[in-house]
């Protein structure tokens, strides 16, 4: 900030007679008052003052200091003009030396419901630097509150503390730390840069309790550069209310980075770490901690909805432009309970293009039995405006993120999900996601457990892990409980090189294909599944489940005709393995619902452990039990085509790799093969032209 060095320990000087340097401005000082001339020994006594001695001799610094040993807080409303910077953390010794170094900020307790403004035009040349700025609270009357409110402004603002009013005061309807808007007649959008002075020693931001609406910072319409922030807004009650700590309507081209962003606490009501809607074109998270509601327990009521990053309600993207990203973070969708209630580590909804990359996302961190949600999920892109409301597909790209975990849920807890609304659209609709590549995602502790769920949507799925054998379903009773590896409904997606698992549960499903007709065009979308591992269930859960099935495919909805022969399977590694009253590799639950190609895959159940004493491998038509891989390669005909289909044991090694004498190893197709494994190994390895079976290349 300007003038900075000038307060290295002795400050400006006064110039040899010649007047100040710079402005001087100290409340306790003996002597201060607002007719000196503003010098290190004859200092100003307000900051208002100050600024306006600053303006008339063009000096860029209004210094604002106390004296060693007293409290200081100034109490008064002030607008910064342009070109002038209100800088703190200056104290003055008893013999009138001025020094800056390892000082606390400099406390300015507000007068005006709005707190410190900026003159309309106000560019990076103005600013606060080194204050505890506090909320004045609602004073006569106000509904909105504001620590800062800066409007068609873009100064800078550097390691401020913004505080929370006092609570003896009533909240008012909307809080906020930092307010940024830009108003229609401004020639170009608010573009203020907001910051603490490194990552060690951030800008604490804080919005208060309000009666509806609380956010750390709001930016509408404007752009903000925000960075080593820590935001948190405050405790809202009622339904309808919503807490953030950074909140974003049309900011496109904000940037938030190194940083906190955590929720109050909303009883009844939503919260987000971060919330934006809008036009979000530009917009980049990168290096946050983002995190809902914290709900303590006991007598206070949880949310009923709790999001880490939420994205809703977004228009296309202008030409050019790139969509919003989400990247090396780390999100937690917080805790809520109640009935449908959620939590949701990411959430991009109703047409928000999120680009997700490289984080780490938890849907919910629920710790006390009383705050799990009705649902739980780690990353959900679908194209609703809000539970269940039709709205635009969410194109989303999942990427590389190390993990994502739903966590913990009374009903289900979905890992991953990308839901659109293809189902009246034509066959070139993709419906929400574009591509979901090199995740690790589970869903876990539910009576529901999905790891994946691709819904009316067509996205590329590529070296993702579903779940783990660890996984275990809680509650529910019987069959009503499930574990799904990955879910694909209406989906012509090509799936490759996936490791798919599923879990400890009465049903175990490792993948699932569901046929629907869509409307608009009356066709049928189809999956391409290649090389991927499939494994439901291991032995280890021998005692727990009843039904176990590698693949299973059926018909959803409502259809008036058959349908023909879907989805091509090839380089597949499908198993059925542990105990289990019904199992299959492959289950057809619909007489309409074959597979097209069958090639090359390898369907294990491994030693029968039912009978009849030979392996369970294909539940054929929903009737017939097929137990060899000759009976499946006579599959052929009536549009189906199987051949090369095969029942050996795999040969795992750790982490459901290839061992080196695997039977996998170079008998696969090179019909549509994809050129690398689950790894990014290269496929077929050196020295073989034929590629193995399933996610893994052995080298």
């Amino acid at each position: 900030m300007g003038g900075g060095t000038a307060g290295g320990s002795m400050g400006g000087g006064t110039g040899g007679g010649m007047g100040p340097l710079n402005t001087y401005v100290c409340v306790t000082c003996p002597g201060a008052a607002d007719t000196n001339p503003g010098t290190q020994t004859s200092p100003l006594r307000t900051i208002a003052r100050g600024i306006a001695v600053a303006q008339q001799l063009n000096l860029p610094t209004v210094f604002v200091g106390g004296l060693q040993g007293a409290s200081t807080t100034y109490a008064e409303a002030i607008t910064v003009p342009n070109r002038v910077v209100v800088q703190g953390r200056w104290i003055v010794s008893m013999a009138g030396t001025w020094s800056r170094t390892g000082n606390p900020r400099t406390a300015l307790l507000n007068l005006s419901p709005l707190g410190v403004t900026f003159a309309p035009g106000a560019t990076r040349s103005s600013g606060l630097d080194g204050l505890r700025v506090i909320s004045s609270g609602a004073v006569a009357g106000s509904t909105s509150v504001a620590a800062i409110t800066i409007v068609d402004a873009s100064p800078l603002i550097l390691d401020v503390q913004v505080d929370a009013p006092s609570t003896s005061l009533p909240p008012p309807t909307t809080a906020a730390g930092i307010a940024v808007s830009t108003t229609n007649g401004a020639l170009t959008p608010a573009n203020p840069r907001i910051a603490g002075i490194g990552n060690t020693t951030r800008a604490q931001v804080s919005a208060g309790p309000a009666t509806t609406n609380s956010f750390a910072i709001s930016v509408s319409a404007s752009a903000a550069e925000l960075q080593y922030l820590d935001l948190r807004g405050g405790n809202v009650s009622g339904p309808s209310t919503a807490s953030a700590g950074l909140f974003l309507v049309g900011a496109a081209g904000t940037t938030l980075s190194a940083s906190s962003a955590f929720a109050g606490l909303a009883s009844n009501g939503g919260c987000a770490g971060v919330a934006a809607g809008g036009q979000t074109a530009n917009i980049l998270l990168d290096t946050i901690e983002a995190r809902g509601c914290n709900n303590p327990g006991g007598p206070i009521a949880p949310a009923l909805e709790s999001v880490g990053v939420s994205f809703g309600s977004c228009p296309a993207l202008p030409p050019l432009a790139a969509p919003p990203r989400l990247v090396d973070s780390s999100v937690q969708g917080g805790s809520a309970s109640g009935m449908n209630s959620y939590t949701v580590g990411v959430l991009a909804s109703d047409g928000c293009a999120l680009d997700i990359e490289r984080n780490t996302v938890t849907g919910n961190g629920a710790l006390f039995s009383t705050t799990v949600p009705t649902s739980a999920a780690g990353i959900v892109c679908t194209s609703e405006q809000q539970r269940g409301i039709s709205g635009a597909n969410s194109a989303c790209r999942i990427a590389s993120n190390p993990s994502v975990n739903a966590g913990r849920a009374q009903s289900a807890s979905i890992g991953l999900a990308c839901i659109g609304n293809c189902a009246t659209g034509t066959a070139a609709c993709r419906g929400s996601c574009t591509e979901v590549v090199r995740n690790q995602v589970r869903g876990e502790n539910a009576p529901a457990v999905f790891h994946g769920i691709i819904q009316h949507s067509s996205p590329r799925v590529a070296r993702n892990t579903f779940g783990t054998d660890s996984v275990q379903c809680v509650g529910g009773s019987g069959m009503s409980t499930g574990i799904y590896g990955l879910r694909v409904e209406g989906a012509a997606s090509r799936i490759e090189n996936n490791l798919i698992l599923g879990g400890q549960c009465q049903t175990a499903v490792g993948f699932e294909q569901v046929n629907i007709v869509r409307t608009g065009d009356s066709s049928t979308p189809a999956p391409d599944v290649h090389s991927n591992t499939i494994v439901p269930t291991t032995p280890s859960g021998i005692s727990m489940n009843v039904y176990i099935v590698g693949v299973q495919v059926r018909a959803g909805g409502s259809v008036s005709t058959p349908f023909g022969p879907l989805g091509t399977y090839r380089n597949n590694i499908i198993t059925a393995l542990g105990f289990a009253s019904f199992r299959a590799a492959l289950a057809e639950l619909t007489s309409d619902s074959d597979p097209a190609v069958l090639e090359n895959n390898n369907f294990w159940s491994g030693p029968s452990f039912v009978m009849p004493p030979t392996p369970p491998l294909y539940f054929n038509e929903n009737t017939t039990m097929l137990n060899t891989a000759a009976q499946i390669n006579a599959l052929n005909g009536g549009g189906v085509t199987s051949n090369n289909n095969m029942s050996l044991d795999p040969g795992f090694a750790a982490n459901f790799r290839l061992g080196t004498m695997s039977p996998m190893r170079a008998v696969g197709t090179l019909t549509g093969a994809p050129q690398d494994d689950i790894d990014g190994d290269r496929r077929p390895s050196m020295g073989t032209m034929v590629p193995d079976v399933g996610c893994d290349e052995a080298p």
